[in-house]
């Protein structure tokens, strides 16, 4: 059963990595101006389903059709955290494709959120790597560190403090997924890996056979059908 887990987790995440192309491809100009976003502007990255500009404010907006970075882009926007970038607004359109069945129509809107922007890492890239496990699962304050990593260290060990003390939980901790903010403090990004805390008898169970990505308040619960498992090989995909 493990082995069917791991890969229904994989099939989704593979699925996933497609959906950028769709969701750009969905973005209209009608959106773009709403966002200030110019027309031939392209995107600079690409989340695991959303198309990620840099609009005419020099804020940050990401495209995404998925529900869960709406949610939580508009619970942010009433908490007080500076524990992920600030959000300047959050909209809501209505796509008009009609391919249905295809990946980029598996929903109905286009939800934008424009962010601020934060500056990645980029040498210490490597350092945050080294102790993002012994910090961020262990909650440990790492030992003998150099004078060279100290600096990226404390801010890490900040970072988790205050995700603490705001009760939020990043469910896809690594250097790629942090950045600078203009007063040198380290956030995270990527919305769609944020959880709010919830007491574990609080949460709702996934029913049996599905797989939960995530926890707390915001959970993905995706469950393989029987054509998807037929595909997996002698051995599955981990064996």
């Amino acid at each position: 059963m493990d082995k069917i887990l791991k890969f229904a987790i994989k099939f989704q995440e593979l699925i996933r990595l497609s959906y950028s192309v769709f969701v750009f491809n969905a973005i209209t100009p009608e959106m773009r101006d709403a966002m200030s976003v110019s027309h031939d502007a392209e995107p600079f990255a690409s989340g695991a389903n959303s198309a990620v500009f840099v609009n005419n404010r020099n804020n940050i907006v990401a495209f995404s059709d998925y529900d869960v970075f709406y949610k939580v882009a508009e619970k942010l926007q009433s908490l007080e955290t500076d524990v992920l970038p600030a959000i300047y607004d959050v909209q809501k359109f209505v796509t008009s494709s009609e391919e249905e069945g295809s990946f980029s129509l598996g929903a109905d809107y286009i939800y934008a959120v424009e962010m601020e922007q934060l500056k990645m890492l980029d040498k210490e890239g490597h350092i945050f790597e080294k102790y993002k496990k012994e910090i961020f699962k262990e909650g440990k304050a790492p030992e003998n560190v150099s004078q060279e990593e100290q600096p990226i260290v404390n801010a890490m060990l900040d970072l988790r403090s205050r995700s603490e003390r705001d009760n939020i939980k990043h469910i896809d901790i690594w250097s790629g997924n942090v950045g600078w903010s203009g007063s040198g403090a380290l956030k995270f990004i990527d919305l769609e890996a944020v959880q709010f805390g919830q007491l574990e008898a609080e949460q709702e169970k996934p029913e049996e056979g599905a797989v939960q990505l995530g926890e707390g308040e915001f959970q993905i619960e995706y469950e393989p059908s029987s054509e998807e498992l037929g595909d997996l090989p002698p051995g599955g995909l981990f064996g």
